[in-house]
């Protein structure tokens, strides 16, 4: 029997650097191709919610404020205390921030006036 090239420790350790090297890469090439930089957890804050879209925390709490067809779709828990009605934190789900954004998407094959016809339509603009 022959002996191994390398020992499990030195594997494991040349794994985690490629592993390391690789999301390092990864994360490099989704930042400069202008994805949002937000990843992680399906519920986001109002803050990572504004960043991964694009628009400030003012923007999207306008849209809230006005019920407005623009912005995304957001969770608020809402809660009787006593006689007052208590909205919780807003949180957005990133499958609808996902929705919205391809909703939102310019398709260049489209002609400059179909993309206004479409935008219009989609913020309820006549």
């Amino acid at each position: 029997m022959h002996e191994p090239l390398m020992d499990e420790e030195r594997i494991a350790g040349l794994v985690d650097e490629l592993v390391s090297v690789l999301v390092r890469h990864l994360t490099a090439a989704v930042n400069q191709k202008g994805y949002p930089k937000v990843i992680g957890p399906a519920k986001l804050t109002t803050e990572e919610a504004a960043e991964y879209v694009g628009v400030t925390k003012a923007t999207l709490s306008q849209w809230r404020h006005h019920q407005d067809e623009r912005g995304p779709k957001y969770i608020q828990p809402k809660r009787v205390k006593g006689q007052t009605l208590v909205k919780g934190k807003v949180t957005y789900l990133r499958k609808h921030l996902d929705e919205w954004l391809e909703k939102n998407t310019v398709d260049h094959s489209e002609t400059t006036a179909e993309t206004r016809a479409r935008i219009r339509r989609n913020l309820g603009i006549q």
